[in-house]
């Protein structure tokens, strides 16, 4: 078995990953240096001796990063399911509530701002352009 802290060069031409044992070429290994943080943490739960000065190959990467996103989605999941409860609970409770907030607006409104409104909704509006415009022309 491979000693898992240690680059064991097979031949010239081979070298032993670190997490399956087997040699490869250096073009199917990664550097374990250049391995993501939190999929070294995964790495070595399994492989405790699994050594940054080593190397892994890419099929034993590929499995380590899709448990990684695996992981990742799983907790997405499960605090978007809290966040689903907490809705369905406000809406059980009915403690949410749509506002109509034109109408809080309009109570704010003056009296001189709410008669102005009312001049401007008239002033732009197809009787009053066409008889303006009637005006004009006599």
């Amino acid at each position: 078995m491979l000693n898992q802290g240690e680059n064991e060069v097979v031949d010239a031409e081979t070298v032993l990953c670190q997490t399956c044992g087997e040699p490869k070429k250096p073009t199917e290994l990664v550097p374990a240096r250049s391995v993501l943080a939190p999929i070294a943490v995964l790495i070595r739960k399994e492989y405790p001796a699994w050594s940054a000065s080593g190397y892994i190959c890419r099929t034993d990467l590929d499995h380590f990063r899709a448990q990684h996103v695996g992981e990742v989605l799983e907790n997405e999941k499960s605090e978007l399911a809290v966040l689903e409860e907490a809705v369905r609970q406000t809406m059980k409770d009915h403690a949410l509530l749509a506002k109509n907030i034109d109408i809080e607006f309009d109570r704010q409104l003056t009296f001189g701002e709410r008669l102005s409104d009312r001049i401007a909704d008239f002033a732009g509006s197809w009787p009053f352009i066409v008889s303006f415009t009637g005006m004009m022309i006599l």
